[in-house]
């Protein structure tokens, strides 16, 4: 935990964790903050244990529109949309790969 979280004057905290991505379907009280990073993950994509993103389905993938309607240097974009590519050239310690379609 950071620190900060969970303190008292905290109303509603989801807890995440990176020891596991995926939400357990059998076991509604266990890995509920991760269920966000299955459903918006990258599909396909593998890479070393230190990567700090996790595979998923790719639903919720930004729109080319999304990505056009920013200036150039606003930095809002590097949070909102993420260039898995540039990313990739950028990290190559990652070993990241993508396997099929992200879509």
């Amino acid at each position: 935990m950071s620190g900060g979280e969970n303190g008292p004057e905290s109303v509603f905290e989801i807890q995440y964790s990176n020891a596991s991505p995926y939400y357990e379907w059998s076991n509604v009280l266990q890995g509920q903050g991760n269920y966000a990073v299955q459903q918006c993950g990258i599909r396909g994509l593998s890479g070393s244990a230190d990567m700090p993103y996790a595979p998923g389905w790719s639903t919720n993938l930004p729109t080319q529109n999304l990505a056009a309607a920013y200036s150039a240097g606003d930095q809002r974009k590097a949070v909102t949309v993420l260039d898995i590519e540039a990313y990739k050239a950028a990290n190559p310690s990652y070993n990241i790969a993508l396997s099929g379609s992200a879509v």
